[in-house]
This record gives structure tokens, sequence and C-alpha cells, in this order.
């Protein structure tokens, strides 16, 4: 690591990497019948580019870095990096916490955001409370406090098992319920971030991050993603890291649209709304939703006198007791009991 004066935010989240080369062989795809399904309901999340980044953080990305602030490199961290099993994703996980953790914190607090919390990042035998120990994860960013609550998850798996680019094909011409080997980790994260009882996560390859936000209404999910390839870097490009920080800086408190939602409600207007939500007024006040609201979805409980609850937030998951699930609603094979194939 060096320390350097003249670094901003987007320098720092936009360095050049090292080409990670996958030498494992094993292509067989994780499955379990506890995922949520997603069938046709992956769409691209077309607003998540450089472009609606910039308008948003565009000034904040520009500022200089502290003089003593401490610069991690990446052609240091990932240089001579090989994937020769799937946990050797974790490297690239540990990247990626090196250089999201003073870069997340230094957004929060320029922002004046949750103010009296802290962020945390677990990459070493990351868990979800209440959570089987067997739900895969391998990157939690928590924001610890009162209330505490998991921002975004990371999901680690080689390029061999997945890869954005075919999802994103498959999207394009209409045929994502035949790419199923594709879909897999997409459904996985999604049961993580429904165990979590948040809308963000990201799925890391030795070659892309794809970003993930999810949506459920009675029990029916849906994912929108975009794919950011590892080798993309410089200023005016999406990377990797500034995606995963992005859907971080979107889950702070401020933003409503940071846990799973119901479709029929609808967030406020912000930088994460796209153009297919229903916005509503400004004028208007966010309805809240129903205490008996379909709890299909969650992993939390909803108090509707949370700080959050605007029809979107459905408990603290680090607090709450886990939901079991109505086997007349939703994934009726879920049993957040049972380990996961």
């Amino acid at each position: 690591m060096t320390s350097q004066t003249t670094w901003t935010l987007e320098k720092l989240l936009t360095q050049s990497k090292p080409t990670i080369v996958c030498r494992t062989t094993a292509d067989k795809p994780t499955k379990s019948p506890k995922w949520p399904r997603l069938g046709d309901r992956i769409k691209r999340w077309e607003t998540f580019n450089i472009e609606t980044l910039k308008e948003k953080y565009g000034d904040l990305l520009k500022a200089s870095l502290p003089a003593n602030f401490t610069i991690p490199q990446a052609s240091e961290q990932l240089s001579n990096i090989s994937i020769n099993q799937e946990d050797d994703i974790n490297t690239i996980i540990g990247w990626n916490v090196a250089v999201l953790e003073p870069a997340l914190e230094l957004g929060r607090s320029r922002l004046g955001l949750a103010p009296g919390l802290h962020l945390e990042h677990v990459h070493e035998n990351p868990r979800i409370p209440n959570a089987h120990a067997q739900t895969k994860v391998n990157h939690l960013i928590n924001l610890i406090g009162s209330p505490s609550r998991i921002l975004v998850v990371g999901l680690g798996t080689t390029s061999l098992k997945f890869q954005g680019g075919a999802l994103a094909k498959a999207i394009e011409q209409s045929t994502t319920s035949g790419a199923s080997k594709h879909q897999n980790p997409v459904m996985q994260l999604a049961h993580a971030c429904r165990l979590a009882n948040t809308r963000y996560g990201y799925i890391q390859t030795n070659n892309e991050v794809v970003a993930c936000r999810f949506s459920c209404a009675e029990g029916v999910w849906a994912a929108e993603v975009m794919e950011i390839p590892m080798v993309l870097s410089g200023s005016g490009v999406m990377t990797t890291e500034l995606a995963v920080w992005w859907m971080a800086m979107m889950a702070m408190p401020r933003s409503e649209d940071s846990v799973i939602l119901l479709q029929k409600e609808a967030p406020r207007r912000d930088e994460s709304v796209s153009a297919g939500d229903n916005v509503p007024n400004n004028d208007q006040q966010p309805s809240v939703a129903h205490p008996e609201v379909n709890l299909s979805c969650f992993g939390g409980t909803y108090d509707p006198n949370s700080e959050f609850a605007n029809g979107m937030y459905l408990g603290d998951p680090l607090n709450s007791q886990q939901v079991e699930f109505d086997e007349s609603q939703g994934d009726s094979s879920y049993n957040p009991h049972q380990s996961e194939q």
C-alpha cells in the first residue's frame, strides 16, 4: 500500500486489475429447491450505469482523498492470483473489502449518512443472522448500531459456473427460463438477500461482478441484473468496485429503497428508482404496509413503528426472530432449519 495526496475517490475505485485465471474445471452448478424461482422475471438493470452514478455522486467521486489516506493497490493485492478452486474467489472478495471499507466510510461520512452507526465488512466465514449455517455467502456489508441491518450480500463463484454475459444474452433473447445454469447463482443470491432482508447483492467471479436488485410481491420474486467486467478501469466507466460501492450507498438508511419491497408499494424518488418503478407524487407520503402484509418473501418481521416503516422495511434482520414460512404462501419448499444442497 502507498499513501498519495492526488488520489480521488473515483481513482481509488477504478484501478486497473491484473487478469485472474480460472484453473478449476468444476462447472457443476449448485442448486436448491429452497431458492426463489425467477423464470423470466430477470431483467437488465438498465439504470445501473455510469451516467446515473455520476449524476448522483459525481462531485463526491471527484473529491480528493485525505493526505494521510492509505491507498490499497490492486496491482499488489491481486497479482499472480489464480482460481484453483471455488473458495479462491475469496481472494477477490478480500480485495473488495480492502478498497470498499475506506471508500464507503469516506462516502458515508462526507454525506452525513447513518450518523452514530458504523460499517462492518464480514468476509471470513460470514453468517447471516438466523440463517442456517450452510447458507453460503462470501461478503456481508453491515451497518452496526440501532437498528443494525445488512446492506449488501456478496456471493462468490467461478466463471465456469456462471457468466453474467450469458445471462444478459438470454435476457435479450427472452430465453431466461432456459438459461437455468446462469440463473442458479442469482436465485442463490436472492435466497441470501431474503434472509438478510436487503434488496442488494452481487455475484463475484474471476471475470466480473454482477450487480443484483431484488423485489418481491405476494411470494413472486423478480431480479434486475447488470454485469460489470473486471477488466474495466479508469475514469468514466463502471468498474466492479464502483458497482458494489454504489449499491452499498443506495442501501444506506436514508434510502427506503434499500430493503426488499412489495412491488405494489412505491419507493421514494432517488437514484435507485428505475424507469419501470411506480413513483408517487413528491407531495404524497409513501404508504405504509398493512401489518398483515404477506411475509412469504422475507426473513424479518414487520414493525409498523419502525424507523423505516414505509411499506418496504420488514424489521431488523439482525435482531428479529426468524419467521417460519407458511407453506400456503410463496416458496412452499422453504424451511429455514433445513440445510442447503
